[in-house]
């Protein structure tokens, strides 16, 4: 793996030189919607299921959607409601309870050597219900704070679209393997550089508004994450089983959460979602822990 396909790299570096020179983050920051098309569509070209596998992976689908938007999302709207007192952060964070799972869940699965159908089968179902399920949950939590026109016309931009076109690159994914990981890592490292750029001046002047966002993050994404992956193993799960319902139940898709958040809320709204990468990572290590150990 080269240095350029290494994504923790890119989500340090990108909130690295978006804190020490934040200066393009303004420009950068206008095209975070079309980083995002790019970064959406590449990553959704995994997600080729046939009939079948989709009727045997049926109920472990309904769990994937269980995991993410039950209990992640329950998690992080409750820790935020008592932990999170700035109003724009959140309703970042609403944001971020409304969107779907990360699309890392599907090669952090493969990368664990965990059962990689349930991730695929989990992924289209759970981006499917975002659909009806992201507005609703922004609007009861926002309400009149968001406009549901905008919503629908973001999450049409976000997510109807990279699956229409990734539909039509899932024949030639090999034209795309030597490019593609690099590519989403460029466009995520500029969404999240864009984030903390645009929130430099907020983190700078008041840094204890930092550590409430840094806090759900550590409850949502290691405190949900740690419980599914425990609580499974103990059920006598098996371990290629625990691990995608583990990341489901740990990873929203921060880069559709920022990118959300900036179009219908404000920039300070989608810090929540640049901190997330972070975790996403840390817990990823901490994940390879676990399935070695039991």
């Amino acid at each position: 793996m080269t240095i350029l396909e290494n994504t923790s790299v890119f989500f340090i570096a990108a909130i690295i030189i978006g804190l020490v020179y934040p200066n393009f983050s303004g420009f950068t920051g206008q095209y975070i919607i079309l980083f995002f098309i790019v970064a959406a569509t590449l990553s959704l070209t995994h997600l080729n299921l046939t009939r079948k596998d989709t009727r045997e992976n049926a109920s472990a689908s309904l769990k994937a959607v269980l995991l993410s938007y039950g209990l992640l999302t329950g998690v992080t709207i409750l820790a935020a409601y008592m932990l999170v007192p700035d109003p724009e952060h959140f309703a970042g964070f609403i944001v971020m309870a409304a969107a779907p799972p990360a699309v890392a869940v599907i090669p952090f699965t493969y990368l664990l050597k965990g059962n990689t159908k349930i991730a695929l089968g989990g992924e289209l179902l759970n981006y499917l219900l975002a659909l009806a399920l992201a507005p609703l949950i922004t609007i009861i939590f926002l309400g009149s704070a968001v406009d549901v026109f905008e919503i629908m016309k973001a999450l049409s931009l976000i997510i109807i679209l990279p699956l229409i076109i990734s539909r039509g690159l899932i024949n030639h994914p090999h034209s795309l393997d030597s490019l593609q990981k690099i590519t989403v890592n460029f466009c995520f490292g500029f969404i999240n550089y864009s984030v903390i750029g645009l929130n430099h001046a907020s983190i700078f002047t008041d840094a204890m508004a930092i550590w409430p966002i840094l806090i759900v993050h550590f409850l949502t994404v290691f405190g949900a994450g740690t419980l599914v992956y425990v609580a499974g193993r103990r059920m006598r799960v098996k371990k290629e089983t625990c691990i995608p319902y583990t990341l489901f139940g740990a990873f929203k898709n921060g880069g559709m959460s920022a990118t959300l958040a900036i179009l219908l809320i404000s920039p300070a709204a989608s810090l929540p979602a640049a901190l997330h990468g972070a975790f996403t990572i840390s817990f990823f290590v901490l994940l390879g822990y676990l399935v070695r150990r039991c």
